[in-house]
């Protein structure tokens, strides 16, 4: 019955432009035993790029602000950083006293990261994301993905929001707008999905859940930008990938280059990427199976 009644919970929210009529919870226990985090679809990728990237001077201004607390909290678990490995939800560990931080790309950005310095920012977040996908305990890359986009696409009566922000969130698009500690969310299409499932016969990954490390890059329709994240495998020039780091397995978290396409319509939007430098793009869906071309879209966020 609770699962029937949040199922037409999410669907009222969907057709009526997400109402700020809300669910009370998204912790609930009886979802665990059956519930999968997301992982990346990615196989192993060599890169030989040389790549020196310019020396960039972070922007410290707005400390107290939003977006500066989350960069803070971001920093400070790189700081303390000791012990870490990806892991889905059943295994999650999160210990501040020695360092041990084990989990998934949505599970470091949300629970570790926005949860615990920005506890208005994460509720709005989950209760939202959990009305999109009514069985997911805590936000995914999709819960994130359709959360940002509905605030891209609306504002609180449901109407055109060009402004893309509400109370919590600014929404937007294009790469050069892109500052450190600004969030990245991918999106897989369900389409692709599924048939990856049915090709594949196992469950796949909702997407995947970043945060700009660094300003971006930009040479002509391509943004290179250092990227904080937990993963199953690092970036370039990843500090996963160095003996004696604290990834137990050259997985969890840490930081890396990744390389961005752009549209080319003057909006500089991204909408495909190297999980390196070079390799492989991962695009756009484009309706007939591919194991590369799996996207919906890309979205970046700011707390506000």
């Amino acid at each position: 019955m609770k699962r029937f009644v949040l199922s037409i919970i999410g669907l009222l929210l969907l057709v009526f432009g997400c109402s700020k009529e809300t669910p009370t919870s998204v912790e609930d226990p009886s979802f665990v035993e059956s519930y999968h985090s997301d992982y990346e679809i990615i196989p192993v990728e060599y890169d030989l790029t040389v790549f020196t990237p310019p020396v960039q001077i972070d922007d410290t201004s707005g400390a107290a602000a939003p977006s500066g607390i989350f960069r803070a909290r971001a920093q400070a678990i790189l700081d303390n950083l000791d012990t870490t490995k990806y892991e889905h939800y059943s295994g999650r560990v999160m210990d501040e006293a020695s360092g041990t931080y084990i989990y998934d790309c949505s599970g470091l950005v949300g629970d570790f990261v926005i949860r615990q310095a920005l506890y208005d920012h994460y509720q709005d977040l989950a209760l939202f994301a959990n009305a999109f996908h009514t069985f997911d305990p805590r936000p995914r890359a999709w819960g994130f993905y359709d959360y940002f986009r509905d605030i891209l696409g609306n504002d609180a009566s449901g109407q055109a929001n060009p402004a893309g922000q509400n109370k919590y969130w600014k929404v937007f698009l294009a790469a050069d707008s892109i500052k450190k500690g600004d969030i990245i969310v991918v999106k897989y299409d369900e389409d692709w999905r599924q048939q990856y499932q049915d090709k594949e016969n196992k469950d796949a990954s909702t997407g995947h859940v970043m945060v700009a490390w660094s300003q971006p890059i930009i040479i002509g329709s391509e943004a290179t930008i250092k990227i904080l994240d937990c993963a199953s495998s690092g970036h370039y020039a990843d500090t996963r990938d160095s003996a004696g780091t604290a990834s137990l397995d050259g997985s969890g978290i840490g930081v890396g280059w990744m390389r961005y396409g752009l549209s080319t319509n003057g909006r500089n939007r991204p909408y495909k990427y190297h999980w390196k430098l070079e390799g492989k793009w991962y695009g756009l869906w484009t309706g007939s199976y591919d194991y590369y071309n799996r996207l919906e879209g890309i979205l970046i966020a700011r707390p506000i």
